[in-house]
């Protein structure tokens, strides 16, 4: 389904979905987001997303409820969206006695967000902006690894999102 944008000034643009819903549509030329669909009511969804990470060894030491988080401090309701801090103890151990700046990478956020009553994007940072900047070698091996174990198991219950489907908002269209 294609619909039409209004495109403000830093880039931002608005879909309208529904004569009743408007949703903000950020879109990522630079692919510094990989983005997948999962077709499930959110709390459905975020459960798929956390046994698909356990069972790729992973875990989940933080999590956010944004959208609680919002609601509490600002009185803003929004869509469910938690935001999932991954890793493993691992990668974290590795990276953080190679370079002290190794915690800023690892764990790595996940975002699971609400798109409508069936549907759920999970959202997870391309890793290209971060070996296109000055990450320092001795970090590169463990975030690679972590940020690849992250995207199998996302692989395992979501669908990817490519740029078509990013052009025409967020609802996947099967084929």
């Amino acid at each position: 389904r294609l619909c039409s944008f209004m495109r403000f000034k830093d880039g931002t643009r608005i879909a309208p979905r529904r004569a009743d819903e408007i949703e903000v549509v950020t879109m990522t030329p630079d692919g510094r987001i990989v983005a997948f669909t999962i077709d499930e009511r959110f709390d459905v969804a975020l459960r798929m997303v956390r046994r698909a990470l356990a069972l790729e060894g992973l875990r989940v030491p933080c999590e956010v409820d944004t959208a609680a988080r919002v609601r509490q401090e600002l009185g803003v309701g929004l869509k469910q969206s938690v935001v999932l801090y991954v890793d493993d103890p691992i990668r974290l151990l590795e990276a953080t006695v190679m370079n002290p700046a190794g915690g800023l990478f690892i764990p790595e956020p996940v975002v699971v967000s609400s798109v409508n009553q069936r549907s759920c994007r999970v959202s997870v940072r391309s890793i290209a902006p971060l070996f296109s900047s000055d990450l320092p070698a001795s970090l590169r091996g463990a975030v690679t690894n972590l940020h690849e174990r992250i995207l199998a198991a996302v692989q395992r219950v979501g669908q990817k999102h490519t740029a078509a489907t990013e052009m025409i908002g967020y609802d996947f269209v099967p084929a």
